[in-house]
């Protein structure tokens, strides 16, 4: 039998193929087809057998890799040996290699091990080629294509963001996690435990792997039909180097997931699930525990009943509000952390619950997967315009065919291994990170295979606008870090300062829109009548707006202009000896033909030009304009400006005067003050005071001196005498409650102290006043719980 390579004949050639993974039956498949002979080996025949199976031109052996002997003589067979091991076994193969003087291809990261070898995979003439599957692989060919092109333009690559989620399809995705196993467990958990590092705004950030999900937040991919999160994944910093973009600035590489995935994460590791520590209970054994029992004995619990399972829960992890308790409650029971079931005992509390979540998280029949990868580039151009640029590949499983997942490993792995078949790849130890490797295997893949990446500007404009705030891997539009010169920036900010004092001392709503709109509005109402009535403490460029005159008042270009020609009134002496002029800010600002206003601008202009006279006083009222206008109190507002006393009607005084008297009775009843002795009466019982529901000093504290003062100016027409606090009461104790009631249905759910009240809007709960009040009225309580109302668990009156 002969194939062609390369336009010569010659024999078939031959390929050894380690790994059994969902990964290898693709990359098995291409090879058979382009007449490649391949021998799959793996630990049991019979799972090469199973890949085998109705595959031509291959066969399955048993090989145990690290049997250095039987490895040498399987390798010393073939061309070429693919390796979709483990990494860590990565080396072992590669010394075989060395020995053998054959080529290799594996999908994994170029190692530490690996990078140890590189002198004697040098000396031996071979091709060792990795990273080439998704990712790392596909990722790496159209990052280099996009930086690769913006750089031969004369631009730079100011942001990267590139992230990866391997995940179920959304019709797939109902299960706590939103996540589904097609590969080890074991091997997602613990990498949810690797430190984090990345490059933002050019300094080096590290999140260690246990608060990891803590800084995952949604993440704009640009279609809305996806609700992700993201967090960085690993070590990004030396992709500056790898990538060749030393200007980055920002440089983050990290996961998708859906939404809710890190909450639920977060308390698993909480619970201490993620545990590798070996546990006795845990064992394998001919009797093994219920996994209520091994959940109860991992949290400590008192008892394995899911009462004090949830417990337990709440003592070790928080939640954010009622809502997420009872989802993420609702996520470990469907698990079946809280059933009878009996575990598969593993030794490890990770292990035997990834041999649980293997069962229940497994791909269905007819289920598909999703694949969902995407690159964000800042880009700024020779010419100083800036882009934001993305390029999406978003694939979907065939469910009788291959995954996507398993497809877009396989596949890039196979056509790399037909290059080195093809001697198209030089020699040594490579990564796709030239675009050399890059192009020839992007090209196949596109054309034959039809794996491409959508590129799509989301932003182009020829001014920076503000980074949005958060951590970078939040991107929601242009991204990185905004660096201009201190100066321009200063500069820049002072012109707007100055157009906005203008506003704000003629009292007129700002408008938040770019400078030229800006500085066309204040030249229109430096011709209404309130030029008249500016006050004097006007600063310097303010009195040279004022100055301008209304025969260029529609001409936002000759405005500027007219700005820069326009001489100062005042004694320039008197500036200080490094103040800029106007000339000089806008000339910081760039040409005068980048703000040149087109007619859809000018239509702009135009409204809001009638919205600022509606705002202003008729003509000929110009005396009373500020007084008017400082009587709007939501311009006031707006501006931040004082308020001013104003008149008020009968009619106003009564409505603030009820609305006083019902703040200030909201309040009592909050605190209940109407129920607290004199201070000269004898002190009542503590925990009377708890069922009359003094609030925890702990978690509500009485009003400071300073807070009462505060209380009385809001409500002015309110007199106010508010007794004390009774001064005997312990500020503890209000919390503690008593645990004397031996009948665990009266007790708090949280603290187990005895309940005092019942909530209506939590099913009824227990709570003691100081649960309740915190996690209803606390710091971290949410709309939704602030609605609840309590009733005394022996009758009375309920309150929000």
């Amino acid at each position: 039998m002969q194939k062609i390579f390369g336009g010569k004949s010659t024999t078939p050639k031959k390929a050894l193929l380690l790994g059994a993974g969902f990964v290898v039956k693709p990359t098995l498949t291409l090879l058979s087809e382009k007449g490649v002979e391949v021998t799959v080996a793996c630990r049991t025949v019979e799972s090469a057998q199973k890949l085998c199976k109705d595959v031509k031109s291959t066969k399955a052996i048993s090989l145990d890799v690290e049997n250095e002997e039987a490895l040498d003589a399987e390798v010393g067979k073939v061309d070429v040996a693919i390796s979709l091991i483990p990494y860590t076994f990565h080396p072992l193969v590669i010394k075989s290699a060395i020995r053998k003087k054959v080529d290799i291809v594996t999908t994994s990261y170029t190692s530490p091990a690996m990078v140890e070898l590189e002198k004697e995979i040098q000396e031996a003439g071979i091709t060792v080629m990795n990273e080439i599957g998704l990712d790392p692989g596909i990722d790496h060919l159209y990052a280099v294509k996009t930086i690769d092109e913006v750089h031969k333009a004369g631009g730079k690559i100011k942001g990267f963001l590139s992230y990866c989620g391997g995940l179920p399809a959304p019709e797939a995705s109902a299960n706590p996690l939103g996540y589904k196993f097609s590969w080890s467990a074991r091997g997602m958990l613990l990498a949810l435990g690797n430190t984090a590092r990345f490059l933002k705004d050019g300094k080096t950030e590290e999140i260690p792997g246990h608060d990891l999900m803590s800084v995952a937040k949604p993440y704009s991919t640009g279609y809305t039909g996806f609700a992700f999160v993201a967090y960085p994944n690993r070590d990004s910093t030396p992709f500056k180097e790898k990538y060749s973009i030393p200007e980055a600035s920002t440089i983050v590489r990290g996961t998708l997931r859906y939404a809710g995935f890190p909450e639920m994460i977060s308390c698993i590791v909480d619970l201490g699930f993620l545990s590798q520590d070996t546990q006795d209970f845990l064992k394998p054994s001919s009797n093994p525990l219920t996994w209520k029992e091994a959940t109860a004995k991992i949290l400590n619990a008192t008892s394995s009943s899911e009462q004090d399972l949830t417990w337990a829960i709440s003592s070790k992890h928080s939640f954010g509000n009622t809502e997420e308790k009872s989802r993420i409650i609702a996520g470990l029971r469907w698990i079946g952390l809280f059933s009878s079931d009996p575990i598969t005992p593993r030794s490890t509390p990770l292990d035997t619950l990834c041999a649980t979540l293997e069962k229940k998280m497994a791909y269905e029949n007819e289920e598909r997967d999703l694949v969902f990868l995407q690159h964000k580039f800042e880009i700024e151009h020779a010419d100083g315009k800036h882009e934001t640029r993305t390029s999406t590949l978003c694939e979907y499983g065939d469910p009788k065919g291959y995954s996507a997942m398993a497809k877009l490993v396989g596949i890039p792995c196979g056509v790399a291994v037909m290059q080195v078949l093809a001697g198209k790849m030089e020699k040594g130890l490579l990564a796709p990170y030239t675009p050399e490797i890059c192009d020839p295997l992007r090209h196949e893949l596109r054309e034959k295979y039809g794996i491409d990446m959508v590129e799509q500007t989301l932003t182009f404009h020829s001014r920076r606008t503000s980074r949005t705030s958060g951590p970078p891997w939040i991107c929601h539009g242009a991204l990185g870090s905004r660096q201009r010169s201190t100066r321009t920036i200063e500069r820049s900010q002072e012109v707007q300062r100055h157009s906005r004092l203008y506003l704000e001392v003629c009292n007129i709503p700002l408008l938040d829109i770019h400078i030229p709109l800006n500085i066309a509005l204040i030249h229109h109402l430096f011709n209404s009548p309130l030029q008249q009535q500016k006050p004097q403490n006007i600063t310097d460029i303010t009195a040279r707006f004022h100055n301008l005159k209304s025969s260029r008042k529609n001409d936002p270009d000759a405005l500027i202009t007219s700005i820069a020609e326009t001489p100062n009134p005042e004694n320039e002496n008197d500036a200080p000896p490094h103040s800029p002029t106007v000339e000089e800010l806008l000339a910081d600002l760039g040409p005068e033909e980048q703000w040149e206003v087109d007619k859809d601008e000018r239509d702009q202009i135009a409204t809001l030009l009638e919205e600022a006279k509606r705002a202003l006083p008729p003509e000929g009222d110009g005396d009373a304009s500020y007084d008017q206008l400082d009587k709007d109190d939501s311009c006031n507002e707006e501006l931040g400006g004082s308020r001013r006393a104003s008149s008020a009607t009968n009619d106003d005084q009564e409505d603030e005067e009820e609305e006083a008297a019902t703040q200030l009775q909201r309040i009592l009843d909050e605190l209940d003050l109407s129920e607290i002795p004199d201070p000269g009466s004898p002190p009542r019982d503590v925990h009377k005071l708890q069922q009359t529901n003094l609030p925890n000093p702990s978690h509500s504290p009485p009003p400071t001196d300073n807070t009462l003062t505060t209380t009385t100016s809001l409500f002015p027409s309110v007199p106010l005498s508010l007794p004390s606090a009774p001064k005997t009461i312990n500020p503890t104790d209000t919390h503690k409650g008593s645990t004397t009631d031996t009948d665990i249905s009266t007790w708090c759910i949280i603290c187990c102290a005895d309940a005092v009240v019942r909530c209506t809007g939590c099913a009824g709960d227990l709570y003691c006043w100081g649960c309740w009040s915190e996690g209803h009225r606390g710091e971290g309580a949410g709309l939704e719980e602030r609605r609840h109302r309590w009733v005394g668990v022996g009758g009375g009156r309920g309150r929000g």
